[in-house]
């Protein structure tokens, strides 16, 4: 029920999220806030009251998602015995990465729905304006549909990198496997925030780790690419080795090289999976 209703069921007022007050995003100290501008249209009434400790919550498929606290609340919500008033209150929320994993799971690339549930204390006020002592405790809800597109556009403000599903399970006995995975642990970390040319650099990092057991000859990638129909696995496996390398190695560098190329997050996915996946197969040929 989008509105507040006093212990004798009448209304105090209605609220709702205008079509022309759009939802606003915002970033500070790492925290992702959601500004939701909500309007109050409080009824006439022959007695004066007045609506405070306005606080709310955002669920979505009866999920608790965040909470929502009034931001800049410069004036008080209260009603008059000659006209019904509007007040538009701004709601903060912030989003940590869980919050909008979370989302993302189920949403499920659609439009969704947001509840928001407020909730707030109503005084009644004497003749003289002072505050009388019995309070009625309030709480209403409200329904917001997000489109696709809008929720879209948040996230691209927010910079948020969606989370990666990987079926690589790096467990290894050998340390400079052991220190491969923490490179690659590293990267995903790098891409979780965004940092694409980070994420790819932890990769080559990761390679040069296992380098010297995978290729222990030191043979150059023409070598292996010369002898291509003579080389057995563990040479194929060190050949896949050089070229991620290849793949990853500018990342790291400042040269004029290096900086034209800009990374993007298909790049650094691409760079996390081959060669996590190279980590898992060489490891057993190492053993």
């Amino acid at each position: 029920m989008n509105s507040f209703q006093l212990a004798s069921g009448i209304s105090f007022c209605n609220f709702e999220i205008k079509r022309n007050s759009p939802l606003h995003v915002g970033a500070t100290l790492g925290v992702n806030l959601l500004n939701i501008p909500i309007t109050f249209k409080v009824h006439t009434s022959p007695k004066s009251r007045i609506l405070t400790t306005l606080t709310g919550e955002l669920h979505l498929n009866s999920q608790f998602i965040t909470e929502l606290s009034v931001s800049n609340w410069g004036s008080n919500i209260q009603s008059s015995d000659k006209n019904s008033l509007e007040f538009q209150i701004n709601f903060n929320s912030i989003f940590t990465k869980l919050n909008i994993d979370a989302i993302e799971k189920i949403r499920n690339n659609q439009d969704f729905q947001f509840q928001i549930k407020l909730f707030g204390d109503i005084f009644e006020l004497s003749s003289d304006g002072k505050l009388e002592s019995n309070i009625i405790h309030v709480n209403g809800e409200l329904n917001h549909k997000v489109l696709q597109s809008e929720w879209i556009d948040i996230l691209d403000k927010w910079k948020y990198a969606p989370a990666m599903s990987f079926d690589f399970v790096l467990k290894f006995e050998n340390p400079s496997f052991v220190k491969a995975a923490e490179f690659i642990y590293q990267a995903q970390n790098f891409y979780m925030n965004g940092h694409w040319p980070q994420a790819v650099s932890e990769c080559r990092k990761a390679i040069d780790a296992i380098t010297d057991i995978v290729n222990p000859k030191k043979s150059t990638l023409k070598s292996f690419v010369d002898n291509k129909h003579d080389n057995n696995m563990q040479e194929r496996l060190a050949l896949s080795v050089l070229a991620i390398k290849q793949v990853c190695d500018v990342a790291g560098h400042g040269d004029s090289n290096a900086t034209q190329i800009k990374w993007t997050q298909d790049d650094a996915l691409y760079a996390i999976r081959m060669t996590a996946s190279i980590l898992m197969r060489s490891s057993k040929e190492s053993m």
